[in-house]
Protein backbone atom coordinates (compact mmCIF):
# COMPACT_ATOMS: atom_id res chain seq x y z
CA UNK A 1 0.00 0.00 0.00
CA UNK A 2 3.00 2.19 0.56
CA UNK A 3 4.57 1.67 -2.52
CA UNK A 4 1.27 2.31 -4.59
CA UNK A 5 0.19 5.56 -2.43
CA UNK A 6 4.42 7.04 -2.68
CA UNK A 7 3.90 6.34 -6.58
CA UNK A 8 6.94 3.79 -6.54
CA UNK A 9 4.69 1.25 -7.90
CA UNK A 10 3.73 1.90 -11.59
CA UNK A 11 0.51 -0.43 -11.42
CA UNK A 12 -2.24 0.66 -10.00
CA UNK A 13 -4.97 -2.53 -9.35
CA UNK A 14 -7.88 -0.34 -10.48
CA UNK A 15 -9.84 -4.11 -10.56
CA UNK A 16 -9.21 -4.86 -7.32
CA UNK A 17 -9.23 -1.02 -6.16
CA UNK A 18 -13.19 -1.34 -7.58
CA UNK A 19 -13.87 -4.46 -6.94
CA UNK A 20 -13.22 -4.47 -3.15
CA UNK A 21 -15.14 -0.91 -2.85
CA UNK A 22 -18.21 -2.19 -4.81
CA UNK A 23 -17.80 -5.97 -2.46
CA UNK A 24 -17.62 -3.61 0.74
CA UNK A 25 -20.85 -1.77 -0.32
CA UNK A 26 -22.28 -4.61 -0.96
CA UNK A 27 -21.49 -6.14 2.44
CA UNK A 28 -22.88 -3.14 4.41
CA UNK A 29 -26.07 -2.05 2.26
CA UNK A 30 -29.08 -4.10 3.88
CA UNK A 31 -30.90 -4.48 0.43
CA UNK A 32 -28.92 -7.71 -1.29
CA UNK A 33 -30.03 -9.54 -4.44
CA UNK A 34 -30.85 -12.90 -2.09
CA UNK A 35 -31.76 -11.82 1.79
CA UNK A 36 -29.14 -12.23 4.37
CA UNK A 37 -32.25 -14.04 6.37
CA UNK A 38 -32.85 -17.10 3.93
CA UNK A 39 -29.53 -18.79 5.80
CA UNK A 40 -26.68 -20.21 3.49
CA UNK A 41 -28.48 -18.65 0.28
CA UNK A 42 -28.21 -15.66 1.33
CA UNK A 43 -24.72 -15.52 2.37
CA UNK A 44 -24.47 -16.90 -1.06
CA UNK A 45 -24.08 -13.89 -2.99
CA UNK A 46 -22.39 -12.25 -0.39
CA UNK A 47 -19.33 -15.40 -0.22
CA UNK A 48 -19.13 -15.33 -4.35
CA UNK A 49 -18.79 -11.49 -4.82
CA UNK A 50 -15.68 -11.56 -2.08
CA UNK A 51 -14.42 -14.43 -3.32
CA UNK A 52 -14.10 -12.35 -7.04
CA UNK A 53 -12.33 -9.74 -5.12
CA UNK A 54 -10.47 -11.70 -3.34
CA UNK A 55 -9.08 -13.90 -6.42
CA UNK A 56 -8.36 -10.30 -7.76
CA UNK A 57 -6.20 -9.29 -5.06
CA UNK A 58 -3.95 -12.85 -5.17
CA UNK A 59 -3.16 -11.99 -8.46
CA UNK A 60 -2.52 -8.41 -8.06
CA UNK A 61 -0.21 -9.19 -4.48
CA UNK A 62 1.14 -11.56 -6.93
CA UNK A 63 2.05 -9.00 -9.31
CA UNK A 64 3.36 -6.63 -6.77
CA UNK A 65 5.46 -9.53 -5.17
CA UNK A 66 7.44 -10.18 -8.29
CA UNK A 67 7.99 -5.99 -8.59
CA UNK A 68 9.06 -5.92 -5.47
CA UNK A 69 11.60 -8.85 -6.57
CA UNK A 70 13.18 -7.45 -9.05
CA UNK A 71 13.77 -3.88 -7.35
CA UNK A 72 15.41 -6.05 -4.66
CA UNK A 73 17.98 -7.92 -7.35
CA UNK A 74 18.50 -4.27 -9.03
CA UNK A 75 20.08 -3.28 -5.59
CA UNK A 76 21.89 -5.97 -5.22
CA UNK A 77 23.95 -4.98 -8.21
Amino acid sequence: LRSLLSREYPVTPWRSLVLGFVALAYLINPLDLIPDAILVLGWLDDMTLMGLWLASMRKDIAGFAAWEEKKNERRME
